[in-house]
This record gives structure tokens, C-alpha cells and sequence, in this order.
């Protein structure tokens, strides 16, 4: 029988269960201590004041503040250890799904929407965190008082405690009812907050755009219809709660106009003492706090219920291909690169590469050339392992890609992106995601073989400095400037190249081509770029169409052969004589 998602995540506390196990015995030794005090009342009432026997008093003051200190001493160790164990869970379960998404496939991630990703890991977290851990404490807690309380007044008299326990099975039947109405609505409600938090992200990620075309109204109207929808799918469930927690508390008033009704009968009768209906009374009160919990916790299982399902969907995502349990390792990859009958789609409608063989050979410079669509991109993400061909292998003299961990392969290669991407952190901190132990002087030698070390010198902060997020600080120079003196300090034997200098403003791209050209010496490349120059310098040029090569050789050879490669060549010919008249 398959687990509930809320049966899941009970099951995964089993690693934490010391903790629960020693809580667990502390609560029901406290338990009877907190329950004692009804008792002393109804001695005091019976025998110290109907029968006089006064030399009680005072051992039954004493042994009451002797019980309840203890009790409460054993129950406040057992909401620590039941916090701790809660606390170490929802650590583990974030970092678990941090460790998931961490280690996702490009195509997963590129599927969803960044924000209601962050949303599950923080949101939904915090939301299984405070209904269900932190309810489970309660939950134990509250029953184990409620077994005492039964079993108490059902020792003083049973006829009252079955008139007591009636309206607690009405409110079971109730609560079943309604809580797969409310199940569904926080469902939703989760599902919509994780649409705010994606629409937030989009927003402040996109806010210079939005600002340029003057969309902030337009932007604000749609995050208040996302608001809004997410205020509904809530007052659905606020609605419903409202209507059902008054019923259950009038349910439980019920019991106190029962207990006082009979219980008066009975002292009339002489059946049950003064002393035995003032302790019921108390009880009363005790009972009653269980079954307004009762309601309560109701209500907070179905929003773990709604977010733990969203976790879930992220944790039971398919893996992406797993590296081999017996990897190669591979000596050094300065040899051949050999696709062998590659083929890849994102879509199996529309066909990225199909059927490609071919053969690059170590420290040459090869450039992608073709059309938007033609698959440039595609061929690079291939040789970083984003994405694993649907058909057809990579090798690498004699290894296979696939049959190394994708973590070796890698140490192999450095990309440079047509966009560098820098973290909220200092320049340092960002250059060590290409070597985590590099040293100062040799972040220095990387940024002055990438022409940055003039500019980064030059900040108050110098290496220290923070660049902001996705490094908004920077410009578009200076950010593909760190991103150069990051693949020189990664010290690569396959250097990957995409359009590494078509989003950087005209008077930096000089200083990065001749960065990338110094990058380039000693190893092999394979960049996509309309950079004139680089295809000029470049040992070999593939044209890709349709996924497949349509023309193959040197920048000279595809000239002369007047093909498609000629014709876009010159188009970006002239395109740059053009942009430099303009200077």
C-alpha cells in the first residue's frame, strides 16, 4: 500500500528517533505530574475540609508543588529534545532537496520556474516545519493527556466519562469529513504561492527591463492577480476552517453542560463526591484543550499534506543519467574528441543534431558557424555533459564521456559563456569556483592574463569586492572579463567558447579578444562567435545546418568554396566595418 506523502515523511524522522524515543518517555512520566494537582483537590475537598482532617493540608500543598516542579522539568526537556529532532529533520529534508536540484539536469531546471522552486525549498519547508514537526509535539503531548484524563475520570465515575466521550467521537466524524476539502484548497493555496514567489523573482530579475519600457504598472497589475488568486484559493480553506472550528468547540461546551448536569445528579445521590465533581471539573478543562488541539492539528496536517506533496515532487523527480559505478579516469585530454553518430532533441518533433560524426583534433581551434538553430550551442552543452545525446556516443581518445563521473570530465574543460554569471559574493569567492584553492597571486596572474587585474586593483575592495547580484555592479566588460580570468584559472585542456564577446560593450570587446586569444594558446577550442578575427585565426570551421555539417575546413578554404559559410562570413564582415565607421 503506497504512503501517504505526510506517512513519508513521518517515516524519514526513524534517523532522529533517540531524541523522540527519550522525549517520548519523559512526556509520559510528566504527564501524570501535570494531571496530579485535580487529584490533591478532590483529597483536600473530601477529607480536609468535609471530614475536618486538617493534618493533611499542608503534605498535600507540599506534594503538589513537589509533583508539578518535577513534571514540569521532565516536560521541558521534552520539548527540547522533540524541537532538536524536528530541527535536525527539516535541516536534513532542505538540505536533501537543495542536494536534488543541485545535482538536476540543465533540461529539468530549464523547465521550471526558478522562484516556485525556491519556494518549495523554503516556503513548503517551512510550512511541513511548523504543522507537522512542530504539531507532532503538540500532538503527542496532547494525546497522551487526553488518555490520562479519560482514564482519570472514568475512574472517579464512568458514567460521566462515557457522557464525556460521546461528543469526542462526533468530533472524530467531523473532522474526517472536512479535512479532504481542506486538504485540496491548501493544496492549491501552496501550489499559487509557489506562482507569487516565481512572478517575484521574474520581477526583481528582470527589473531593469522593466524599467527601461516603463512596465512597472503593468508588472504590479499582474503580481496583484497573483496575489489576489492566492488570497482566494486561502479564504477557501479560512472559510472552511471558520465554519468547522466553532462546531467543534461547541461540541466540546457540550461536555462541561453534560458533566454538570449529571454530576450534580450524582452528589444529590450521594454516588460521587463534592470533592470528586471539582476534579472532573478540572479535568473539564484538560479534556477540553485536547479536542480544540484536535481541530487544530487537523488543520495544520493538511498544510504539510499540500506542501509535503510539493516537496515530494521535487525529491521523486527523475535523476539525471547517473555517473558509472566503476568510472574511467582519464590521463589527459589532449586528444582526439570524436563524435560518433550523435543525435539530440529537446523537442522529438524538431531534431537539434542528427547523426553527427565527427573527429577534432587536440590543440586546434575550431569555430561553430551557422545559423540561429543550427545546433552550435547545443554541441557545447553535449561536450559539458548538460545533456546526454538520445542516441550516438562522445569520446575522448579512447574513453568514452559517459564512462567517466561527470565531476573528472569536467576538471578537463572550462567553458566561457556568452553571459558570465558572477554570484552575490566577492570577486575572489567568484574566481574560486574555477579552482576552490587558488591562491591570491595566482587570481592575480588570471585576471592579468584576462586584462581585469587594471580594474579590479582599482576598487576600494580590490579581490574582497562584492559585485552584487548576478554581479549588477560590473559591467558587461568586466563581468566577461572575470568570467576569462576564471577558465585561466581552471587551466583547461578543452576550452569551450560561446559567443564570448556579443553581449560586451564596443569598447571592451578588443580587450577581450586579445584575453581570448592569449586563453587559446596550448589547448583545444571550439567556440561559436561572429567575431571576424576568430574565424580568421581559427584552424577549422564547421558550419552547422539543420543539425548536421554542411561545410567543413579552414577559414580560406570556405571562402574560395563561395557556400553558406562565405555569404554569413561576409555579412558580419561588413556588419563590423560598419559598427567601426560608426565609432
Amino acid at each position: 500500500m503506497k504512503k501517504s506523502k505526510v506517512g513519508r515523511l513521518l517515516g524519514e524522522l526513524k534517523p532522529y528517533r533517540s531524541y523522540w524515543i527519550v522525549g517520548t518517555i519523559c512526556l509520559l512520566v510528566s504527564a501524570p505530574g501535570r494531571l496530579f494537582h485535580p487529584l490533591v483537590w478532590m483529597f483536600v475537598i473530601d477529607r480536609v475540609v468535609a471530614q475536618r482532617e486538617t493534618q493533611w493540608l499542608w503534605p498535600a500543598l507540599g506534594l503538589m508543588v513537589v509533583v508539578q516542579g518535577i513534571s514540569l522539568a521532565l516536560g521541558a526537556a521534552q520539548g527540547l529534545l522533540f524541537e532538536k529532532a524536528g530541527q535536525l529533520f527539516i535541516r536534513d529534508l532542505r538540505n536533501r532537496l537543495f542536494q536534488k536540484l543541485n545535482r538536476q539536469s540543465v533540461g529539468y531546471l530549464h523547465n521550471q520556474r526558478m522562484g516556485d522552486l525556491s519556494s518549495r525549498v523554503i516556503s513548503d519547508i517551512q510550512t511541513v516545519q511548523s504543522s507537522l514537526v512542530n504539531g507532532m509535539g503538540t500532538m503527542c503531548d496532547e494525546l497522551v493527556s487526553f488518555v490520562f484524563v479519560i482514564g482519570i475520570i472514568l475512574s472517579i465515575n464512568w458514567m460521566i466519562g462515557l457522557f464525556v466521550i460521546v461528543p469526542l467521537v462526533l468530533t472524530f466524524v467531523i473532522m474526517r469529513v472536512f479535512n479532504a476539502r481542506l486538504k485540496a484548497y491548501y493544496h492549491e493555496a501552496s501550489r499559487v504561492m509557489g506562482q507569487v514567489s516565481a512572478r517575484l523573482q521574474d520581477s526583481l530579475s528582470g527589473h531593469p527591463i522593466i524599467q527601461a519600457f516603463g512596465m512597472g504598472d503593468r508588472e504590479e497589475g499582474r503580481f496583484k492577480n497573483e496575489t489576489e488568486t492566492h488570497f482566494q484559493a486561502t479564504m477557501k480553506a479560512v472559510r472552511l476552517r471558520t465554519a468547522l472550528f466553532p462546531g467543534v468547540f461547541f461540541l466540546g461546551f457540550l461536555t462541561n453542560v453534560i458533566m454538570l448536569g449529571v454530576g450534580v445528579g450524582l452528589v444529590l445521590q450521594e454516588i460521587l463526591t463534592l470533592g470528586g465533581l471539582v476534579a472532573i471539573r478540572i479535568y473539564w478543562w484538560q479534556l477540553n484543550s485536547p479536542m480544540r488541539t484536535l481541530a487544530t492539528v487537523g488543520d495544520l496536517l493538511q498544510r504539510a499534506r499540500a506542501s509535503s506533496q510539493r516537496i515530494y515532487e521535487v525529491l521523486d523527480a527523475p535523476d539525471p543519467t547517473s555517473d558509472p559505478v566503476t568510472p574511467t579516469m582519464l590521463s589527459h585530454a589532449m586528444q582526439p574528441i570524436v563524435f560518433e553518430s550523435v543525435s539530440f532533441h529537446y523537442d522529438a518533433a524538431r531534431p537539434v543534431l542528427r547523426n553527427l560524426n565527427l573527429c577534432l583534433e587536440p590543440k586546434t581551434r575550431v569555430v561553430l558557424a551557422g545559423m540561429s538553430g543550427g545546433g552550435k550551442t547545443t554541441l557545447l552543452n553535449l561536450l559539458l555533459r548538460f545533456y546526454e545525446p538520445i542516441s550516438g556516443r562522445i569520446r575522448c581518445g579512447s574513453v568514452y564521456i559517459d564512462e567517466m563521473t561527470r565531476a573528472h570530465w569536467r576538471s578537463f574543460v572550462a567553458p566561457v559563456f556568452q553571459e558570465t554569471f558572477l554570484f552575490h559574493c566577492s570577486i575572489r569567492e567568484n574566481l574560486r569556483y574555477a579552482c576552490s584553492d587558488a591562491t591570491d597571486k595566482q587570481m592575480q596572474k588570471a585576471l592579468a592574463q584576462a586584462n581585469a587585474w587594471e580594474f579590479v586593483k582599482d576598487t576600494p575592495q580590490g579581490l574582497d569586492t562584492i559585485v552584487g547580484e548576478r554581479g549588477i555592479k560590473l559591467s558587461g566588460g568586466q563581468r566577461q572579463r572575470l568570467g576569462i580570468a576564471r577558465a585561466f584559472l581552471a587551466n583547461p585542456s578543452i576550452l569551450l567558447l560561446d559567443e564570448p564577446t556579443s553581449s560586451v560593450e564596443p569598447e571592451s570587446e578588443n580587450i577581450i579578444v586579445q584575453s581570448i586569444h592569449e586563453l587559446m594558446e596550448g589547448r583545444t577550442v571550439i567556440m561559436t562567435s561572429h567575431r571576424v578575427s576568430l574565424f580568421q585565426k581559427a584552424d577549422r570551421i564547421l558550419f552547422l545546418n539543420g543539425g548536421q555539417i554542411e561545410e567543413d575546413g579552414s577559414h580560406s578554404k570556405l571562402l574560395e568554396g563561395n557556400g553558406s559559410y562565405s555569404k554569413l562570413y561576409r555579412s558580419w564582415e561588413a556588419a563590423e566595418q560598419a559598427e567601426l565607421l560608426n565609432q
